[in-house]
């Protein structure tokens, strides 16, 4: 008589369907790596092969739990590592949520009794668990980590590699709750500014327009004029540390024979709150500065002006024209602050210029970005290293501060003309008060650092204590099953590899294969796993003795099927506190490793915060804000898990229990 075969329902096509389509790109994946020798083809070639066997255990339904287990294992497993390693590959698709999504679809087909049992032992786990205060704290913990990993694009309002938000070491905005004082501490301020004229006050000859974020400024005429473009901003907090102004500006005269009709001049003042007025920039004040200055003197007259006059100091002959008459007149050629100064500057009070700067005749254009830095010390009048001096004169008092530029026109010939074409006025100030937990060395914000590295901790420790429970088990249970020779050898491997040290190793491993979160998360792992199989050794050597063992084996089950529908059952209790326990040590582990310089630098985990504060110095600057909350989330986390680990290991193990 033959057995009835029965059909694989559309679920179970759909799921082996998906598998065996991952299983051939993950070995495909893998083979290609292999080729160009990358040690991590090994890996997708071992992925694509158990993707293989689930896929046919469901779709043959002769091991179909066992398939959908697997699937399901795997899937979870490599979507959370490659969470902590890289979200944004493909790869994370078929080899981690399409075959737990498979997984998923297949337990559909779960018998109605097997799920009634599973749902009871779900049901009676909780029972027991919620008894447990101990881990229900460790619990709520853990639920709100994971709540900050999922909701990370919205609790994360910078990205915390590339945005520079504040200042350095810029403190968090509520410390003036305990400090009053600090209420005046400048914030993040950005403008962009638009230039304002008076339509009916322009000069003949002049027209200006607007195009996008430039404007133009049109000339077109035989008379000397000079337009005034203004802005304001306010500005009411203390000086900053540092500043940046920033615009754009292009210039073209029209030429005739290769001459240009006008000559033109551009002038940057600032009119402060309290009515003082700084000269701020003009368009060839860095390019024409004493130290090397090889311009000539626009407005010499060789029949009116003394021959020194010709070039500025610095020019091509200044030991006879240039420096000579510098000395004499600041008497301290070798001070820097002095021979920084532009040469026309220095000339005007006795040449023809009559303290007019003097015009370019050429095409130029310039993104001009004032900040600190030596040049707007040197030009109103501080030495190159009082910065903090520069700030304070062009951001107090507080009030309104207006930016008038100056453009003037020259015409050399009749009909001249001119184009001028200058960008919005940028301001940028860099705040000292910023968020929820200040910046950190270089201005990113702390709190987007801390939230970015949440899912990584958590994945890195999920993904490590996962690959090593699953090793300890396998090894446990086929050395303490088969015996003999194969358990002489795997427990001495286990002795071999509990003699080495840990740390070092870890160390000389991650320098050879390189600093991967990936490789980090293996050798975490690959060590991880020796407890855990003697325990599970040992318990199994009791369990192959009891009956139910010796029933299936006189039944001709074999080995395989043995430790599989047997013996892992029996033991996943045990396995399934160790996993628990085991994630603390995961993220100390990864956290110790980065902070010795050992841990991926591309990926933001907390333990690469405390490198990076040993590498920065955050300690002088008293940056508690910024060295503290990657602590005690890495603490919290680990408490959590340990918790719970407990209250696990009180369910499974009756001798531990409490009495209530």
């Amino acid at each position: 008589m033959k057995k009835a075969t029965v059909k694989p329902s559309i679920r179970m096509i759909v799921s082996s369907l998906a598998l065996l389509i991952c299983a051939a790109l993950s070995l495909w994946r893998g083979s290609a790596k292999l080729l160009i020798l990358d040690p991590f083809g090994i890996i997708d070639v071992t992925i694509g092969v158990l993707l293989l066997v689930s896929g046919y255990f469901i779709i043959k339904r002769t091991h179909f739990e066992t398939g959908m287990f697997l699937a399901l294992i795997v899937g979870a497993g490599m979507t959370i590592i490659f969470i902590a390693s890289n979200p944004y590959q493909f790869v994370i698709f078929y080899e981690g949520l399409i075959p737990f999504l498979a997984g998923v679809i297949a337990s559909g087909e779960e018998q109605e009794t097997r799920k009634i049992i599973w749902i009871r032992r779900i049901k009676g786990f909780w029972e027991e668990f919620s008894h447990n205060k101990i881990g229900l704290v460790g619990l709520s913990i853990l639920l709100v980590f994971i709540a900050v990993a999922f909701l990370e694009p919205v609790l994360m309002p910078y990205d915390p590699e590339y945005d520079i938000v504040a200042d350095s070491y810029a403190m968090p905005e509520w410390v003036i709750y305990f400090n009053p004082s600090l209420r005046n501490l400048p914030r993040t301020t950005r403008y962009s500014l638009d230039w304002n004229w008076s339509s009916n006050a322009l000069p003949e000859g002049i027209i200006i327009t607007k195009e996008n974020s430039t404007y133009i400024i049109k000339y077109e005429g035989n008379e000397t004029v000079t337009i005034a473009l203004t802005t304001k901003y306010d500005y009411s907090y203390d000086p900053p540390e540092r500043f940046l102004f920033n615009f754009y500006y292009s210039a073209q005269p029209r030429s005739v024979n290769k001459k240009a009709t006008v000559r033109y001049s551009l002038e940057l003042n600032m009119t402060k709150p309290d009515g003082k007025v700084l000269s701020l920039w003009d368009q060839h004040w860095w390019r024409y500065k004493a130290g090397y200055c090889f311009m000539e003197n626009p407005y010499y007259d060789p029949l009116r002006d003394p021959l020194y006059e010709r070039y500025y100091p610095g020019g091509p002959d200044h030991n006879r024209y240039g420096y000579e008459h510098y000395w004499h007149y600041k008497e301290h050629i070798w001070d820097r602050k002095y021979t920084l100064q532009p040469g026309y500057i220095l000339y005007q009070k006795w040449s023809s210029l009559n303290g007019r700067i003097p015009t370019w005749d050429i095409n130029a254009s310039a993104n001009v970005q004032y900040t600190v830095t030596r040049y707007p010390c040197v030009r109103l009048g501080f030495e190159t290293w009082q910065t903090h001096q520069l700030s304070r004169e062009l951001f107090s008092p507080p009030g309104t501060y207006t930016l008038t530029m100056y453009i003037t026109f020259e015409p050399q010939t009749t009909n001249a003309a001119c184009e001028v074409r200058i960008s919005k006025f940028e301001v940028y100030v860099p705040g000292l008060l910023h968020g929820i937990l200040g910046t950190d060395s270089k201005g990113r914000d702390c709190w987007s650092r801390l939230i970015a590295g949440t899912k990584v901790s958590i994945a890195v420790g999920l993904a490590a204590a996962g690959i090593s429970t699953l090793l300890g088990v396998l090894v446990g249970v086929v050395s303490g099953y088969k015996g003999g020779i194969v358990d002489e050898a795997l427990m001495r491997l286990v002795d071999i590899l509990l003699c080495l040290p840990f740390l070092p190793l870890l160390m000389i491993l991650v320098t050879i294969f390189g600093r991967n979160i990936l490789y980090i998360i293996l050798f975490i792992a690959l060590f991880g796993w020796l407890g855990l199989a003697r325990v599970i050794r040992s318990q199994v050597l009791s369990l192959r003795e009891m009956p139910f063992v010796e029933a299936a084996k006189a039944a001709g089950a074999s080995d395989a099927y043995i430790m599989i529908r047997h013996l892992i059952p029996n033991i996943m209790p045990i396995a399934l506190a160790d996993l628990i326990l085991s994630i603390p040590g995961a993220i100390l582990l990864e956290a110790s490793l980065s902070f010795i310089g050992f841990g991926d630098p591309r990926t933001p985990t907390w333990g690469r915060e405390f490198s990076i504060m040993q590498t920065e110095v955050a300690t002088p600057y008293d940056a508690w804000w910024w060295m503290f909350p990657p602590g005690i989330a890495i603490t919290l986390l680990c408490v959590a898990f340990v918790f719970i680990g407990h209250a696990v290991d009180e369910i499974v193990n009756p001798r531990l229990r409490r009495r209530r």
